[in-house]
């Protein structure tokens, strides 16, 4: 007596053929694995290891950080398996037949053989939690999960050149990249990656020529520094400075100028505050950033009075590259990655020495209210309209792309100036574009780096006679390039 085997024979080839990471033939895949679930633990395990442990991540169970989690796709964020749901799951979206045992079924097979079928079981919960433990085997083999991307964002490879022997840069595909380890959600918002470079460079221009800059080629730079170093965050290494938008009154269109920001890469503007005396707060808000790996952390309406603002906690958020926390429940400590991007808004906003030496300032000046401004018909909105507007979101997309893209075919023409301290592999790479795209594409010198003329950005508290001769030695710089 045994079991049909053609069936067995194909089980025994699928498991092999996964086993070994390559794909599976017809034959095998149209088999349902079979799993003993009265294996030894060990051995159940390990055979769980094998079914699931596919390098190209196409059962969709991954390992982050000391979590084996799947993707929810809708949310676009990740979702820790639990004991109680790997039960369900191996089975309902694995494919797994558990197996309880064996029967004889009376059948028989074209040779004559009588016919043995299962009978269906399953994983204990004790069983299930063995093999979720984070020193196990399934850990060990299933494959890694870095980031979770709602739209396709450009990378650079890690494994794989160029023929100019640089990491090569492309745009991610739907679905998991091993070599990265990025997943990227399918069903979000899909952009064209073949926008003319020029058309890009008139696109965003003329989306933001409008707002009040005080500099226009300075803080239309830093603002399209903004929107890349978010789109980009796959092609530059380390952390990147804080993106604030300083405005000298209200309705100047800040919060609008950084929520495009967040809603472009990530269809999302979620704010949070930044108050005086509250560090607790801010711990508390930095540390759920961290452990979520929020993509960016966006303080709105950033208001300290006449104090400047000053805090030894975001100094460090800026700057570090790992945050260290106190799990909670425990006393153990947990350190995660930063790769969040940090962005502020004010009106007439000071910042500490150490925050502005970590961050690029827009200065934005508008001699009218916002209902007293009139614009040109031409001049498009950014209102509730335009941001409910898929069609807007994937232009802007494309228009990002565009630039990067037209940089890389271009050699990646490297930063001619002084890098930012703390943020030098950023400052080779977005700066870089940023400065490609206004002197290619528009004959203007788009330096994100230029200091503002005006003497009332930044750090007041620090204004001295020495400070006055190097504003106006950077201002005489600023009037010559412009």
């Amino acid at each position: 007596m045994k079991v049909d085997a053609i069936d067995d024979v194909a089980a025994v080839l699928r498991s092999a053929f996964e086993a070994a990471d390559v794909p599976v033939p017809d034959e095998a895949a149209l088999t349902v694995p079979m799993l003993n679930v009265n294996l030894p633990i060990d051995d159940l395990a390990n055979r769980v290891a094998d079914l699931l442990k596919a390098s190209d991540g196409r059962w969709g169970l991954f390992r982050a950080d000391d979590t084996i989690v799947t993707v929810d796709e809708a949310r676009g964020g990740k979702k820790a398996m639990t004991a109680r749901g790997f039960r369900t799951w191996l089975p309902g979206v694995r494919g797994v037949f558990p197996v309880a045992k064996w029967y004889e079924s009376g059948e028989t097979d074209e040779h004559g053989n009588k016919v043995k079928k299962p009978i269906k079981g399953e994983l204990t919960k004790d069983q299930a939690e063995t093999m979720l433990d984070v020193n196990g085997v399934l850990m060990a083999k299933l494959p890694r999960l870095n980031a979770i991307n709602a739209v396709r964002l450009p990378v650079l490879d890690a494994v794989e050149l160029d023929e100019r022997g640089n990491a090569r840069m492309r745009l991610l595909q739907h679905g998991y990249d091993a070599p990265t380890g990025i997943y990227t959600c399918r069903g979000g918002v899909d952009y064209s990656d073949a926008m003319d470079f020029d058309e890009a460079v008139n696109y965003f221009w003329e989306l933001f020529r409008w707002f009040g800059w005080r500099t226009p080629q300075r803080d239309f730079a830093i603002h399209l520094s903004a929107i890349l170093t978010m789109y980009g965050r796959g092609i530059y290494a380390g952390k990147a400075p804080m993106h604030f938008y300083n405005a000298n009154i209200q309705e100047s269109g800040k919060t609008t100028l950084a929520s495009y920001v967040t809603w472009l890469t990530h269809g999302s503007m979620q704010t949070r505050p930044l108050l005086p005396d509250a560090e607790d707060k801010l711990m508390e808000v930095l540390n759920t950033a961290a452990l979520h790996g929020s993509p960016y952390v966006f303080f709105d309406n950033v208001d300290w009075g006449s104090d400047p603002v000053k805090t030894v906690l975001l100094d460090e958020w800026l700057s570090n590259r790992e945050r260290v926390f106190r799990k909670l429940g425990g006393n153990n400590e947990g350190a995660v990655k930063l790769r969040a991007m940090t962005l502020g808004t004010g009106n007439n906003t000071t910042l500490s020495a150490d925050l502005q030496r970590r961050s690029l300032i827009v200065d934005l000046l508008n001699r009218q209210a916002g209902a007293d401004r009139e614009l040109p018909k031409s001049v498009r909105l950014l209102d509730d309209a335009f941001f409910e507007s898929e069609k807007n979101r994937s232009e802007g997309l494309a228009a990002a792309w565009a630039l990067i893209r037209d940089w890389d075919t271009d050699g990646r023409p490297a930063w001619p100036h002084k890098e930012l301290g703390s943020f030098n592999m950023w400052s080779r790479v977005i700066p870089a574009v940023v400065l490609h795209a206004g002197k290619k594409g528009a004959s203007a010198n788009w330096n994100c780096m230029v200091v503002s003329p005006n003497e009332n950005i930044g750090d007041r508290t620090a204004w001295s006679f020495g400070s006055w001769r190097s504003w106006r030695w950077r201002s005489l710089v600023l009037e010559r390039i412009a």
